[in-house]
């Protein structure tokens, strides 16, 4: 990585900085955004995306082929 690249990072981290702490002083107060999520909480969630795509891609299959033709 170049010194120019570097530079343009770490000034894209000072201005992210006032975003971070917002989000650490947020996370004290609201126990829900304090803690990660476990492996398997991440497993059923990309499960559950995963099976809503597929039956938004059957129903638009359905939907496709099942059209009154003018």
């Amino acid at each position: 990585m170049g010194k120019r690249e570097t530079q343009r990072i770490a000034s894209l981290a000072l201005q992210l900085r006032p975003v971070f702490s917002f989000c650490r002083r947020f996370a004290k107060f609201h126990p829900f955004f304090s803690a990660m999520i476990s492996d398997v909480q991440l497993g059923i969630c990309a499960n559950i995306l995963g099976i809503a795509m597929l039956m938004l891609v059957v129903l638009f299959h359905y939907l496709s082929a099942n059209q009154k033709n003018k």
